[in-house]
């Protein structure tokens, strides 16, 4: 089987979240973000690693940017914590450990690490969000 490209990591990543959290409008693309959404771009620095096993194997990875309104600080901090969450509808961490191959093949997806939990602004509109680092070997 060949090895997804990069661009189709993101959209399996993006396509693999609006299915599994209800609600969450996730997208590639950071100018079309209709909250709460989330948002799968490239993380900054490395983002390829390249010839990880003998067979070729590439491990990219990907900031998944998830945020919700901002119009009452704590409503939105509490639907960040939801998404935060190893448990539960909204658990980004459950939708990824559902589904690791993510509907393109991949060897594995995991989520690595959370940030963030901040103000962001998102071509005008300002929400609260938090970063999800994930890994996808292919």
């Amino acid at each position: 089987m060949t090895q997804p490209t990069y661009t189709a990591i993101r959209q399996a990543l993006a396509d693999t979240l609006t299915a599994a959290i209800p609600g969450l409008r996730a997208t590639t693309n950071p100018l079309q973000v209709n909250l709460p959404a989330a948002v799968v771009v490239p993380v900054q620095g490395t983002f390829a690693q390249y010839s990880q096993t003998m067979d070729g194997a590439v491990v990219y990875r990907a900031d998944v940017i998830v945020a919700v309104s901002n119009a009452d600080g704590d409503s939105g901090f509490a639907d960040l914590d939801d998404y935060i969450s190893t448990t539960g509808t909204k658990s980004i961490w459950a939708a990824i450990q559902a589904n690791q191959q993510l509907g393109v093949g991949a060897h594995y997806a995991v989520v690595t690490e959370a940030s963030g939990h901040a103000l962001q602004n998102f071509s005008g509109v300002d929400a609260l969000a938090s970063h999800f680092v994930v890994e996808v070997g292919v």
